[in-house]
């Protein structure tokens, strides 16, 4: 099972490729929490995790 780190940092790579499938600039930003969409910076946050 993923750590949540790796959880969160899938997150904002598949947040990155949706954006450039949909024609606008996007790039990672930050070490962890924020990518840039279309020039502005935006924060990723991963859902919690149910116990299991």
């Amino acid at each position: 099972m993923p750590t949540h780190q790796q959880t969160h940092q899938a997150g904002r790579h598949l947040v990155v490729g949706q954006t450039l499938l949909r024609g606008h600039r996007a790039s990672l930003s930050g070490a962890q929490t924020f990518v840039d969409v279309g020039g502005r910076r935006a924060a990723v946050m991963s859902p919690a995790r149910a116990p299991g």
